[in-house]
């Protein structure tokens, strides 16, 4: 099976009047060609002003289509559904799956030694103040 690293899901709103102009996709191949994250998925959906109707529009990598078989990925109905019950009409939604190429990199290195990972996560910005707020109280 291919080794693959943890998968983030991020979804972002756009208001009706956002103006796009290309700075999303430069950053988007900026990310790919760093290394350390893999684009796996990317979709944008915008619900029309007139009819309320959620249009999307997906970008699949040639990668992630050929691990379809074996993995579970790519932004789900759910998922697309839960984002776009979000929207007022005239707005935009912006999903993306990454990859944390690094932490399979490392992960593949503590293995090779006999280690393993005990646990991992991501978190927010939120989560990462009440931590120090925590830290705090407690020195």
């Amino acid at each position: 099976m291919t080794s693959i690293g943890p998968v983030q899901f991020i979804a972002v709103g756009f208001p009706g009047n956002a103006t796009y102009e290309g700075r999303i996709i430069t950053e988007i191949e900026a990310i790919e060609a760093s290394g350390s994250l893999r684009v796996l998925d990317v979709l944008f959906v915008r619900k029309d002003p007139s009819t309320g109707e959620l249009q999307t529009m997906d970008i699949q990598s040639e990668e992630l289509r050929a691990l379809a078989g074996t993995l579970t990925l790519g932004v789900s109905r759910r998922e697309i559904e839960g984002v776009g019950d979000e929207l007022e009409p005239g707005q935009a939604a912006g999903m993306i799956l990454v990859e944390h190429v690094w932490a399979r990199d490392l992960a593949e290195a503590i293995e090779s030694t006999g280690g393993g990972v005990l646990a991992q996560g991501l978190l927010g910005p939120e989560d990462l103040q009440a931590i120090v707020t925590e830290l705090a109280r407690a020195s």
